[in-house]
């Protein structure tokens, strides 16, 4: 259960609050955003799972929503958090790993696991060294923190997948779990993610999962040619496949950033550089949903002016070209519309 203390629900609006695009108030989207889909994305994740999900109101006292998931009891404890080498299969032999992190304790943490499991281990302590011994020898992984003095994880990462001086499987360790929202281009430079603070067997799983997969890197150079100027992957996933909750979803993003380009516009042009980064803010959770990078690296840089400053000229170079991807990318959305539309889906709720 989750309960509110907000405005309520009137009666008379409680059958339809799960519908797509109703709100029991439409002035609640005007004054604090919102597409009124979150609801019925709840309700498809919850059907997915063959489950329930109700809501209680009482108008200026509050709501609670239930959600009711059935399982199956097991019989015996099937999940542990403590790695058991011998129940899961772990061969590392001959493959070799380089740590780049100035937290000493990690590698000191990560060391006697390693070899344990026949993992060749090498240590680095700032970005230099460790890209001084990337270039020296060959590595099947090389772990890289995001956050140190000096070079960061960010600017030895960018340079090792340049493709001077590795192959190997390129790891990302943080502490932030929001990395994704801030860092989207990042995470698309490297194989995987590890969360700090990590445990045993999420390092064997990580590891055994890149071992696993038989894809192979191709150079940024071509990657930045060839790369889609958006993904739809996200939207089908939340639309649990159904083309015309996409389309749903397609319409709103459209309307609604149209409107966020306004407003970027609008406070630009009033030299109110703050609200500019805080429409910029709200647009990266959509544009990023899209996998839309060519608007995410103009809108990550905006944000910044929610607590900074840049010069005027930069923050409407930026602008314009946000217009201009973000122009390109509803183009091409509103022929997604089209082609749905022809094969006689339809927008309505």
């Amino acid at each position: 259960k989750v309960a509110d203390t907000g405005k309520g629900i009137e009666s008379n609006k409680i059958e339809t609050i799960f519908d797509s695009f109703d709100q029991e108030d439409t002035s609640i989207s005007r004054r604090y955003g919102g597409t009124g889909l979150g609801l019925t994305i709840c309700k498809k994740l919850v059907k997915l799972q063959d489950g329930t999900i109700s809501v209680e109101s009482e108008v200026n006292r509050g709501s609670t929503f239930s959600v009711r998931l059935f399982y199956d009891l097991a019989e015996k404890e099937e999940y542990s958090g403590k790695f058991n080498s011998e129940q899961v299969d772990v061969n590392f032999e001959g493959r070799k790993l380089l740590l780049i992190d100035d937290d000493s304790m990690n590698h000191v943490l990560l060391k006697p696991s390693l070899e344990k499991w026949g993992l060749a281990f090498d240590s680095a302590y700032n970005g230099d060294e460790g890209i001084s011994k990337a270039s020296m020898a060959a590595y099947d992984f090389i772990l890289v923190d995001l956050q140190m003095p000096g070079k960061s994880g960010e600017e030895v990462i960018e340079e090792l997948t340049s493709g001077k001086h590795t192959k190997a499987k390129i790891i990302l360790c943080t502490a932030n779990a929001m990395v994704k929202s801030f860092k989207p281009k990042l995470l698309h430079l490297v194989d995987a993610t590890l969360l700090k603070p990590f445990k045993e067997y999420e390092v064997a799983q990580m590891l055994n999962g890149l071992i696993a997969e038989n894809k192979t890197k191709t150079p940024i150079s071509i990657m930045k040619k060839t790369k889609p100027r958006y993904s739809l992957t996200n939207f089908r996933a939340y639309a649990g496949d159904d083309p015309e909750v996409l389309m749903q979803f397609l319409i709103s993003f459209i309307k609604t950033n149209h409107e966020n380009l306004d407003f970027l516009r609008k406070y630009f042009e009033n030299q109110d550089y703050s609200n500019v980064g805080d429409t910029a803010h709200k647009m990266k959770n959509t544009f990023g949903q899209l996998e839309a990078w060519a608007v995410m690296e103009q809108l990550i840089e905006l944000e910044k002016l929610v607590d900074s400053s840049q010069p005027v000229n930069v923050i409407e170079e930026r602008i314009e070209k946000t217009f201009l991807h973000a122009g390109e990318i509803f183009d091409l959305l509103e022929s997604d519309i089209n082609e749905l539309e022809k094969a006689g889906y339809t927008s309505n709720p």
